[in-house]
């Protein structure tokens, strides 16, 4: 934003007829369209094993004025999250409150398809580039997980927040556990890495 002008205008915003038209053009694409925008989880109703949630979300970049003066925006409600999903089969992994991600935001109307769930509809009403119509995609700008399933150039390795973890690559299928863990090769056969396990909270040791 440049200080040489009067609020968004330079001085050469009106030096000819083309430049008035292309600063009135700008300001409104700057206020009317919209894309995508970084945004945070403020609250997450429904998700599990069952239709995606919706969640309430606040854009994290500011509405800024001519001048430089700072304006939040309000919460969103009622915003559709995007799951990875085909058929009936789902990787379900719902976002939670402070999670952030990116708003991506429909040219129309989305609530009528919405309420349908997914059926060709009219557009609710005549609004355009609204954040209202957004979609909610996670994640960005965020720490570390402590649970995940990762896709590496041997395999596959799931990992949980307890310490359980289970590799597999071309040479078999490795399983652990705080307590230990059994090998199962590519060939079939079981091998003990460790001899001292916990089924159902009971320690047991093999000899």
């Amino acid at each position: 934003m440049s200080n040489d002008g009067y609020g968004f205008q330079t001085p050469g915003s009106s030096n000819d007829r083309y430049r008035v038209l292309d600063f009135i053009i700008r300001q409104i694409l700057g206020s009317d369209v919209r894309t995508a925008e970084p945004a945070v989880v403020l609250s997450v109703s429904g998700g599990g094993v069952a239709s995606p949630p919706v969640v309430g979300v606040q854009v994290l970049v500011n509405q800024v004025d001519g001048l430089g003066n700072a304006t939040p925006h309000g919460q969103i409600f009622n915003v559709p999250v995007l799951r990875l999903q085909c058929g009936n089969g789902a990787v379900i992994c719902d976002p939670v409150v402070n999670d952030t991600g990116l708003l991506v935001v429909c040219d129309r109307d989305i609530s009528s398809v919405q309420s349908t769930g997914g059926q060709v509809s009219n557009p609710g009403s005549s609004r355009r580039f609204d954040l209202s119509d957004g979609v909610f995609l996670p994640a960005l700008f965020m720490s570390a997980p402590t649970q995940y399933v990762q896709f590496i150039p041997t395999g596959i390795v799931v990992v949980d927040k307890n310490g359980n973890k289970i590799t597999m690559s071309a040479t078999g299928v490795e399983m652990q556990n705080a307590g230990g863990s059994i090998s199962l090769t590519a060939a079939g056969a079981v091998a003990l890495v460790s001899t001292s396990f916990t089924w159902n909270g009971t320690p047991i040791t093999v000899p």
